[in-house]
């Protein structure tokens, strides 16, 4: 029987009809089977070893009839060949199955970074668009800068006052000196108004509305402040990158204003109501002006670029102009009238980033604080450092004078609101908050200090120090806080896209 056996093909266990050998192993196979399988493989199919149709030797064969199979002469032997081919055929199906499920995951891992390279894709779309409006934005910055140029130089000498400002001037200075003795000596004849809060109406300040007129898709708003005129309309900044003017009676948004490409920062309404200004962490600020009577739609009238992210703004009490500060240690001094910077400052020895930036209600000093857990003063005639309040143990985050001149509050990562002096230069109360402090306002009258601090704004009367309330209700940090002049209601935003009108 071994010889029988030999005769076998070594692939599919019959008689071949058309033998050839391997020269390299020495099994037999059927060439139509063995050539089929050389097509998809290059190695002997039992040996592993490699293989080509070149090593394959005929072997002469006789024609006889192939005599039927053994196993099919009788019923049984019948139910055992058909069992023998069920189980191949089982077998090829679990086989099959196998490369299935292994396709399966390889187009599973396909799939999963053809996903992962089309975001990278969108990101790198999204940053090269924001490129581009940069850069679009920065020549025509230059090119209204080289127009202003041409035209004033094409103009008589005699005739150049009315050359827009590049520069800080002595009439400048002269303006603000001005303005600064008026507001001085104003301010003390000035009586405490008569409708002001009482401190026991404080008391029982509550939640009287929430809104959230900011997308939802990146949740919160950053900075709020209040109209001049109108207490129940609000200007908002938001992660959103939109500046929206909110009328809190109405229930309904007055004016959405789009152009930052990033998160806005602080926000501020303009003295006479028909300009709103922003800073943002696209590197820029924004003066948006009325287009029309009512103040109701508003148009971008100028945009100032920094050289890095904004983090705060101020109005001058002239209302002709404001300041900026910077992530990069530097404050500017900006025209709004002519849309022009003035003046950038820096000092080599100021690396600490600025947080936030505020104008003495005078004009003739401006407050910024940083990242150095310091708060530094410096005189507007000058642009110089004048002085430095340091006392805090983390970066300070806010800062706001009070409207009689006298104070300064400032808030801080440390978890404490510091009171300092202005005429002594000394720290005169630390109030401890139970979580960090991330912005600070007193009301017009400087009889209340507002705090947003963690999820909760604390409202205390100033001189007792005493803690009239606790405004609870954000679901997140608490990021801005505004006062009514009569501090009859306030206004707290947070990061939990609230904005939160609280009064009796």
């Amino acid at each position: 029987s071994a010889p029988e056996e030999a005769m076998f093909c070594s692939i599919s266990g019959e008689v071949p009809t058309d033998p050839v050998v391997s020269a390299k192993s020495g099994h037999l196979f059927e060439k139509s089977l063995i050539d089929k399988y050389l097509q998809s493989e290059d190695k002997c199919p039992v040996t592993g070893e490699p293989l080509t149709a070149a090593d394959l030797i005929p072997v002469v064969a006789g024609q006889t009839p192939r005599p039927r199979p053994i196993t099919a002469t009788s019923i049984p032997g019948l139910l055992s060949h058909f069992q023998t081919e069920w189980d191949a055929v089982m077998l090829e199906t679990f086989t099959l199955k196998q490369h299935l499920d292994t396709t399966r995951k390889e187009l599973s891992q396909v799939l999963y970074q053809h996903d992962a390279a089309c975001r990278v894709i969108a990101r790198l779309t999204r940053e090269r668009d924001e490129a581009r409006a940069m850069l679009a934005q920065r020549q025509g910055q230059m090119a209204e800068r080289a127009a202003a140029a041409a035209a004033g130089e094409s103009m008589d000498v005699e005739g150049s006052a009315g050359a827009p400002l590049t520069s800080i001037t002595e009439e400048v200075v002269a303006q603000m000196t001005s303005k600064g003795k008026e507001l001085s000596k104003g301010r003390k004849k000035r009586p405490i108004p008569e409708s002001l809060a009482k401190p026991a109406a404080m008391k029982e300040y509550s939640c009287q509305s929430s809104a959230t007129p900011h997308a939802s898709s990146k949740q919160g708003v950053t900075c709020v402040a209040l109209h001049p005129t109108l207490p129940a309309v609000t200007v908002s900044g938001g992660v959103d990158k939109d500046v929206i003017i909110y009328d809190h009676d109405q229930s309904q948004i007055v004016a959405s204003l789009s152009g930052h490409s990033k998160k806005v920062t602080s926000v501020e309404f303009h003295s006479d109501a028909t300009k709103i200004l922003s800073a943002s962490t696209d590197k820029t600020a924004k003066i948006w002006v009325a287009a029309d009577a009512a103040a109701v739609a508003f148009e971008e009238k100028a945009s100032f670029a920094h050289e890095a992210e904004v983090t705060g703004l101020s109005i001058h009490p002239t209302g002709d102009y404001f300041v900026t500060s910077g992530k990069n240690a530097t404050w500017s001094f900006h025209s709004i009238e002519y849309g022009t910077t003035l003046q950038a400052v820096s000092s080599p020895d100021l690396t600490a980033a600025f947080n936030d930036i505020q104008f003495h209600p005078d004009g003739l000093i401006v407050g910024v604080a940083d990242e150095a857990k310091a708060v530094r003063m410096f005189d507007m005639k000058t642009q110089n450092l004048i002085h430095t309040f340091e006392g805090h143990t983390g970066a300070v985050q806010s800062l706001h004078f009070s409207e009689n001149g006298y104070y300064m509050a400032s808030a801080s990562k440390d978890k404490t609101v510091r009171l300092w002096d202005l005429r002594k230069l000394t720290n005169i109360k630390t109030l401890e908050v139970p979580a960090a402090a991330h912005t600070v306002k007193f009301d017009y009258s400087g009889t209340y200090l507002v705090a947003g601090t963690g999820h909760d704004v604390s409202v205390s009367v100033v001189k007792e120090w005493e803690q009239l309330n606790v405004l609870s209700g954000h679901s997140k940090d608490v990021a801005g806080v505004a006062v009514a002049k009569d501090a009859s209601r306030i206004v707290s935003v947070g990061m939990d896209r609230a904005i939160k009108v609280w009064s009796k």
